[in-house]
């Protein structure tokens, strides 16, 4: 179905920059239609008929002395809607978008400029705007430096220019991700243990439903010609593979992060109950999992060469707990103390000294 909202009509909207939603859902026939915040009063009604086809028009914010309640401001907008709109306002729900700023586009080793551009365009087009590059090649950060004039990148990243204005740019994978809750990988290789499950689309945008609203979560893309590393890869508490024809399995960067992108945005519009307990941040994973490396090699679980695959294991089946920050705390006392012991021997308790 096309967009028949027109444009004329809501260019001088007086509407009130009261008490409201920092985005505003509503269901106008078949046509998604919500307000994203602007600068100086100047915001954007975008409005989206099916997947993927959206449309943008400016709304001038002004204070109004008529309108002062968030009710009332919802009905004067969808008065306007209906006017402007061959579709009957039938429904309006208000849904919080906020959940979207949590979701983070990490690009790693990043090889053409103009990739970037369109993972930004993407991004856009689905109310993400986190994008984080992890060593991306010389000439993907000397065309990011030919801003304003002659980037690449900036010429495929069509209405998107403040996401690449506002990227950052780190050298290592886990300084990405440090603040994330969960940490999404992506790949097409077949392997024979993944530190997470495999799933699809669908189902990764659900698992990001539940645990965006109380924190970060990063959708990791690897490099076009390689793909992530199995070290990058096994970051990830959540693996996920887009269905491909045999003959061609790998997409465009760009494609895949408009294809999970798209997904997520899918998944606000449908959310799920969001996950209960507050899940650890990557950092602190990290942190465990180095102190698992150091106790299993003391102990001579492992050895150096097994090593890898022992912790591809134990990051496995940690990953399967959605450990809080709590728990994480708990088990490296654990494994601090049980190094302690391995080294000095047990404490006498009370009853013996």
């Amino acid at each position: 179905m096309s967009c028949h909202t027109r444009r004329t009509g809501l260019t001088d909207a007086d509407l009130s920059s009261g008490p409201r939603p920092s985005h505003l859902n509503g269901l106008l026939g078949s046509v998604i239609l919500w307000i994203q915040p602007g600068k100086h009063g100047q915001h954007m009604l975008r409005t989206v008929s099916s997947p993927g086809y959206q449309q943008a028009m400016p709304v001038k914010v002004q204070q109004s002395p008529s309108v002062r309640s968030l009710e009332a401001w919802v009905s004067h907008v969808f008065s306007l809607l209906q006017r402007t709109s061959t579709h009957r306002a039938q429904a309006i729900r208000l849904e919080p978008m906020n959940w979207l700023s949590n979701i983070r586009v990490v690009l790693v080793g990043s090889q053409e400029p103009m990739n970037v551009g369109a993972a930004a365009r993407a991004m856009q087009n689905f109310g993400i705007s986190d994008l984080w590059l992890v060593a991306p090649e010389p000439r993907v950060r000397e065309d990011l430096a030919l801003h304003p004039e002659g980037s690449m990148a900036y010429r495929l990243a069509v209405h998107a220019e403040e996401i690449l204005d506002n990227l950052k740019v780190v050298d290592t994978l886990p300084e990405a991700v440090a603040e994330a809750r969960l940490v999404v990988g992506t790949t097409v290789r077949e392997r024979e243990i993944y530190t997470g499950p495999v799933v699809g689309p669908k189902a990764m945008a659900e698992r990001v439903a539940e645990v965006a609203p109380q924190g970060k979560v990063a959708l990791v893309f690897g490099r076009e010609a390689s793909g992530l590393t199995t070290d990058e890869l096994d970051l990830s508490q959540l693996i996920v593979r887009i269905p491909t024809s045999p003959k061609q399995p790998s997409l465009n960067l760009a494609q895949a992060v408009l294809l999970l992108c798209y997904e997520v945005f899918g998944a606000v519009l449908n959310p799920p109950e969001p996950a209960q307990a507050q899940l650890a941040e990557q950092e602190a994973l990290q942190q465990l999992f180095d102190d698992l490396r150091e106790y299993i090699l003391r102990i001579g679980f492992t050895d150096e060469k097994r090593l890898p695959y022992a912790i591809r294991r134990f990051r496995r089946l940690l990953h399967k707990a959605n450990l809080t920050p709590g728990e994480v705390q708990f088990l490296r006392g654990f494994l601090h103390q049980s190094r302690w012991y391995a080294q000095h021997g047990r404490r006498k308790t009370t009853l013996e000294t």
